[in-house]
């Protein structure tokens, strides 16, 4: 009896334990919260399950003992740091009889949240400032193809003028004798009175300057020729003017239909100046002697008539309503060309959308306002895939006509908020950044293939439990995104980067491949801009974070390496590492700009705003 009661009691022991049993494998899971959730709150409550009782075991998240039910689930709240952004729940299940452990950690994000898909609000600034504006106008032409052809505008207003005058009046009331004096746009050389044509003038330009809450804009017409008859008495004549100046302000506002492009629409009415009229006449009896008088009488006031004729051909038809003013449509087609978002988004792969939530012009520059959406638009599917990326509320930006920092002049400026560079990280991760399998590396001694020799070097169970010179394959594997927090870096880097529970496997080469440890980093790093201006592009870098700001635990330990290893040594080995990563997010092209391209200025903060600051100058 006593036999059988020993045996009773070493089976339970050994159910107790059960590290050993098939189909019963110890472990710890966290059920809540899910890893890469996002909490606004001070404390959040975790919960898990385990495999084993605690008689045997024992339980402790993020260092605190937590005690586990006797339906094997556990709770316990934890308190979350905004500041770290990236809280890890750490749940350690240990073996009291021998001390050893089953872990499972995930990162609670402290923090606001964009949603997947959802826009970051004022988010993109672009900032043309007068001195940019000043490059972009001999393009706005070609730009605005047929919306802004002064000769289309000018007959599509024929005639010009008309007015009827009367000559000889009726003494018992009305007229005998009147005059029709119509003013026609069209190329005297070319065309007849009262037949199609084209205005004939030798050049024109557009000057367009920011205002405070408008832009003033000021068509310039060099030797312009119109030519005039009169129905009833034939006359006919041609109108020269050497400078012709067609003056007006107009509002730029978001289209409502279309808000990424500009609604422009004239304030007030157009003023017609001309400089240098002269009258010429070139056939009927405009010169006869009487008849001649009395036209004479009549043309000399075309100038009056013919700018007012031009003016109201080139006002706005309705005032508010959704017609145009010839030139505003002309400015509007011109400005659908300051289109960038599509072409970095193409550049970078991912979907970029910037629609306008305002256009604010004051005296140095025009500034449009922009909210954004960034997506992967061909997400990897091996990558992880996210519900949100993490949010920082800031103020959008103001400028003025020089950079913040250095004080220098500049033409373009394009800044981003740490919202929607968040949003990029996120679209890319999902697209694959980040995730990459290194065969070889540096460790002090130049670049070396990864082999189970090279690696005991920091960790030594890979020289004690595996032959030498074992290749081995570091597989890079990201389960969170990075985020820029808002903050200067470390080292006072244009951004503070951190980055949570990266995964880095170590793997004996196959097939098939066989873990051999598995580690999550969490990191805090600097990342700064340069811009290349050999090929357009912002550059970014990181830097080699200090080893005191690494978190370095094991999640998975087959080879048996003792986790002191794993959290005090492989900070200061893999610190040197890491800046690599920065490849990895590749350069950031920025297309030419209405056909002209890019030169650096300054790459900074505007305000809160991560910002690039550049010249504009004519493709070769």
């Amino acid at each position: 009896m006593a036999r059988i009661r020993n045996v009773c009691l070493a089976l339970a022991a050994l159910i107790a334990v059960s590290s050993c049993v098939p189909g019963n494998p110890i472990d710890v899971t966290i059920t809540s919260p899910a890893h890469g959730d996002f909490s606004t709150a001070s404390s959040i409550l975790v919960t898990g399950t385990t495999t084993r009782n605690a008689a045997v075991f024992q339980l402790a998240v993020n260092g605190v003992a937590v005690p586990i039910q006797p339906d094997k689930t556990w709770s316990t709240t934890i308190s979350l740091n905004p500041s770290e952004v990236f809280n890890p729940v750490y749940a350690v299940l240990t073996r009291t009889s021998d001390g050893a452990t089953w872990t499972d950690r995930i990162v609670v994000i402290a923090g606001d949240s964009v949603a997947d898909g959802a826009f970051s609000d004022q988010s993109i600034a672009l900032r043309i400032n007068d001195s940019g504006l000043d490059e972009v106008e001999p393009l706005v032409a070609s730009l605005a193809g047929g919306s802004l052809d002064i000769e289309t505008i000018l007959v599509a207003n024929n005639p010009v003028a008309t007015t009827v005058v009367c000559i000889i009046p009726n003494p018992f009331g009305g007229c005998l004798v009147d005059v029709t004096v119509e003013v026609f746009a069209r190329d005297v050389t070319n065309s007849s009175p009262g037949g199609p044509g084209i205005a004939n003038f030798a050049s024109f330009a557009l000057d367009v300057d920011a205002m405070t809450n408008f832009a003033a804009g000021d068509i310039t017409i060099n030797n312009l020729y119109v030519e005039y008859d009169s129905d009833g008495v034939d006359c006919k004549g041609v109108i020269h003017d050497t400078v012709t100046d067609i003056v007006g302000d107009y509002e730029l506002k978001p289209d409502a239909v279309d808000p990424s492009n500009i609604d422009v629409n004239l304030i007030g009415a157009i003023d017609v100046q001309f400089t240098s009229f002269q009258n010429t006449i070139v056939g009927g009896v405009c010169d006869f002697p009487v008849i001649g008088d009395i036209i004479q009488l009549i043309i000399g006031n075309v100038q009056p008539l013919v700018e007012q004729g031009f003016e109201d051909g080139l006002s706005d038809p309705d005032g508010s309503g959704p017609l145009d003013s010839p030139i505003a449509e002309g400015i509007e087609t011109a400005l659908a060309g300051v289109e960038l978002s599509g072409p970095i988004g193409e550049s970078l792969g991912v979907s970029l959308e910037t629609p306008l939530f305002d256009v604010f012009e004051d005296v140095d520059g025009i500034t449009l306002d922009s909210n954004s959406r960034i997506t992967a638009a061909m997400p990897d599917p091996t990558a992880p895939d996210f519900t949100a990326s993490y949010h920082v509320p800031e103020t959008f930006p103001t400028f003025g006509a020089t950079t913040p920092v250095g004080g220098l002049p500049y033409e373009l400026g394009l800044c981003i908020s740490t919202s929607a560079f968040n949003q990029l990280l996120k679209a890319e991760v999902e697209s694959g950044l980040l995730a990459t399998d290194l065969t070889q590396i540096d460790i002090g001694f130049g670049l070396q293939t990864i082999t189970s020799t090279s690696l005991a070097v920091v960790l030594p169970a890979f020289g004690l439990n595996l032959p030498p010179d074992t290749p081995l394959i570091l597989r890079i594997q990201p389960t969170l995104a990075p985020v820029v927090t808002g903050n200067v870096g470390p080292a006072s880097e244009l951004a503070e980067m951190r980055l949570g529970q990266l995964q880095i496997d170590a793997l004996t080469v196959g097939p098939p491949e066989q873990l051999q440890l598995s580690v999550a980093l969490d990191f805090v790093t600097g990342l700064d801009f340069s811009f290349d201006n050999l090929t357009g592009e912002l550059v970014p870098a990181l830097s080699a974070p200090l080893p005191s700001n690494i978190t370095s635990v094991i999640l998975d330990n087959p080879i048996g390496e003792n986790p002191l290893f794993v959290e005090l040594v492989l900070p200061s080995f893999i610190a040197p590492i890491l800046p690599t990563l920065g490849d990895s997010l590749g350069s950031f092209p920025l297309p030419d700009f209405l056909g002209l391209s890019l030169s650096g200025v300054e790459v900074s903060r505007q305000g809160q705003f991560m910002s690039v600051f550049l010249d504009l100058t004519p493709v070769p």
